[in-house]
């Protein structure tokens, strides 16, 4: 394979080299990815590392994607505060002061595993 001869600085050829890679490199990636968990003889672990990189690379293990954490808490639906509410987390924008909790003696123990 010859190398095509460029003016190109060599920052404008690492940049195009960069789009290259995310425009065609990401197209193979995904292809070879996904023929590794359509391969009837392909092992389970490269199978659910090819699974997991796909839905990395979509965005589906972003603790932001698909949650309403950048709502204030007053705009959100029930659903939306009850999602929070099970994830034991506040929304990161809330402006109240975190309230101090009281222990009370007559309470019965939190189980964690409910």
């Amino acid at each position: 394979m010859t190398k095509k001869q460029s003016n190109a600085t060599p920052i404008e050829a690492l940049a195009d080299l960069r789009r290259k890679i995310r425009r065609e490199g990401a197209e193979e990636a995904f292809a070879a990815l996904r023929e590794i968990c359509n391969n009837p003889k392909a092992p389970a672990p490269a199978k659910a590392t090819a699974a997991t990189s796909i839905f990395r690379a979509a965005g589906l293990f972003d603790k932001t994607e698909g949650t309403a954490d950048d709502k204030p808490l007053s705009e959100m639906t029930a659903a939306e505060l009850d999602q929070i509410i099970r994830r034991g987390q506040m929304s990161p924008d809330a402006s109240a002061p975190k309230a101090k909790r009281r222990k009370s003696r007559d309470a019965p123990p939190i189980d964690v595993f409910e």
